[in-house]
């Protein structure tokens, strides 16, 4: 999904009509979302297997609700056998359940611009750039690769705190 963005993201800035540059441009946003999206899917599933069906409005409140409660009991519980390690590393967890969840709000709503209106125009105005709704297309494109990194520390931690 990721490569079919960065793609597309090349495809616009190398179109000359405006209407086929803002298609393709926020054709991108919408794939760079939906990697994000696949790979906190994919995590939470892991987690718990009913957390794979949950419709993507619902990834963020998992997040900062469940899964940030199992963390937070794991990091008490670590406290409590002086195991800094596991602190560490919960603490950690807690931080990237928050970050995933803020990436997981923000990266929607841009990709609900991008999909649904039409009327709020990707703004190229630099020559290797352009925007859509005030996001860089340089920070859509690093959705992916800090959901991965997020998703990696909340299920390690996750692992840890429920062997």
């Amino acid at each position: 999904m990721e490569v079919v963005a960065h793609h597309l993201q090349m495809i616009a800035l190398a179109r000359r009509n405006v209407a086929e540059r803002d298609s393709f441009g926020r054709s991108s946003y919408n794939r760079y979302y939906y990697a994000a999206f696949l790979c906190v899917r994919q995590v939470l599933a892991q987690l718990r297997s009913e957390w794979e069906t949950l419709p993507h409005a619902t990834y963020p409140e998992v997040l900062t609700g469940k899964v940030l409660k199992v963390l937070s009991d794991g990091r008490k519980q670590a406290q409590k056998m002086q195991d800094r390690d596991l602190v560490s590393q919960c603490s950690r967890a807690i931080v990237a359940a928050r970050e995933l969840a803020h990436l997981m709000r923000k990266s929607s709503v841009t990709r609900k611009v991008a999909d649904y209106h039409p009327e709020i125009l990707v703004n190229f105005a630099h020559v290797d750039r352009f925007t859509l709704n005030s996001v860089d297309i340089t920070e859509a494109h690093q959705w992916p690769a800090r959901a991965k990194a997020w998703a990696r520390e909340i299920e390690n931690a996750w692992r840890q705190v429920n062997a």
